[in-house]
């Protein structure tokens, strides 16, 4: 029964899967059969800068967040992914080395798919590379939009930004407000918005000062999303 589940939640990944929507269940059940699901612990990566890797991970569950990490080890966040994200698309280029960083961090078990098994697919159905092409524009949209908020807007707008995201994205809707269901410290928060810790702290304070974001247990809670918003379209508030 065990083997007979895990074969359905493989399925069922890879099936919701927008890189493999033209497949027939039949292609599909050949992925499920070159797929394994394995258990990742926090903080392990399923790849790093500068590796060639052979598969496509999917999070079945857990999170991960991908980064660019610098050559003195500084990170920027570029996302945070849960359940039914995938990633590792380049390596079905071969010899394709890694440009970010993919790190687990909430322990789950990801769905690993080797490239060549993928590859093999795309001489008989050769639109699951339109398919890549569509899902590609659509998250180099989403980067040229988080670095333009980057480039020019001001540290707290930044900030108000990431936030709304995150509500958007990993956020549950309670009675008090939204709560951001992912542990993040200050730390975490400034390697998202390239900023110094203290000038972070210094906006978390001020939104808590008013009302509008609270520390319930390991998690943030937004109470008033109103004010965000405001501070994200806002240009001085530095």
């Amino acid at each position: 029964m065990e083997m007979i589940e895990e074969r359905r939640q493989k399925f069922d990944a890879i099936r919701s899967c927008p890189w493999f929507a033209v497949l027939p269940d039949t292609a599909i059940h050949t992925l499920v059969d070159r797929s394994q699901i394995r258990p990742y612990r926090s903080g392990q990566y399923l790849y790093m800068v500068g590796e060639v890797q052979r598969h496509l991970y999917c999070v079945m569950n857990g999170r991960i967040r991908i980064n660019v990490v610098s050559s003195r080890g500084q990170e920027f966040v570029m996302a945070n992914l849960r359940r039914g994200s995938w990633v590792g698309e380049a390596s079905i280029v071969e010899s394709c080395s890694r440009t970010l960083e993919a790190k687990v961090d909430e322990p789950g078990e990801m769905l690993l798919l080797p490239a060549a098994a993928v590859t093999a697919l795309t001489k008989q159905y050769p639109l699951i590379y339109r398919c890549l092409f569509h899902e590609t524009i659509s998250r180099s949209k989403l980067i040229s939009e988080l670095m333009a908020d980057m480039l020019f807007l001001p540290l707290k707008s930044r900030l108000a930004g990431r936030l709304l995201w995150l509500a958007e994205n990993h956020g549950d809707v309670t009675s008090r407000g939204i709560v951001l269901k992912m542990k993040l410290s200050q730390g975490d928060f400034a390697n998202m918005v390239m900023g110094s810790r203290q000038r972070v702290n210094k906006a978390i304070r001020e939104w808590v000062a008013d009302g509008v974001v609270a520390r319930q247990g390991d998690y943030y809670l937004i109470h008033d999303i109103d004010p965000l918003l405001e501070c994200y379209r806002a240009r001085d508030v530095d």
